[in-house]
């Protein structure tokens, strides 16, 4: 990302069943498959190795390092 430029989001409409899939640069693979929408809510399946730590976002803050940590229980 150069200077100064602002970072885009990738918007998706989905149906039930779809995937999105990621690979980083050392091709490991994550996988997001929508399950399903039940009013507001919506049901997200998340494949991903071991070795890849998922947290949602509300439980996550940046610090002044700019590194992820835990917030505290």
């Amino acid at each position: 990302q150069a200077v100064g430029r602002e970072r885009l989001m990738l918007i998706l409409s989905l149906k039930p069943g779809d995937d999105v899939v990621t690979i980083d640069d050392t091709e490991q693979r994550i996988t997001f498959r929508f399950l399903e929408k039940k009013g507001s809510a919506i049901r997200v399946g998340i494949d991903a190795p071991d070795t890849v730590r998922i947290l949602r976002g509300k439980l996550l803050v940046v610090s002044d390092d700019k590194k992820f940590r835990d917030l505290p229980q």
